[in-house]
């Protein structure tokens, strides 16, 4: 029937997204607290960041303007 479907379909749901989330959100925690001991690192993937932001900012800028 289709409310046991739904009910499926939504176990199915909550399992892969608990997974998937719950495995990105351990993997970012383990990234911060490793990144933490390195600030250099933490100060260069900053300013890649920042730079990556201006790339992006010009090139908007320049397709929009065409």
């Amino acid at each position: 029937n289709m409310f046991g479907q739904a009910l499926v379909l939504g176990l199915i749901t909550i399992v892969t997204q608990g997974l998937v989330y719950g495995s990105l959100g351990l993997a970012a925690a383990k990234s911060r607290d490793y990144l933490t001991g390195y600030p250099g690192v933490t100060t260069w993937i900053g300013r890649g960041a920042g730079a990556l932001f201006l790339v992006v900012a010009v090139w908007t800028v320049v397709r929009v303007g065409s």
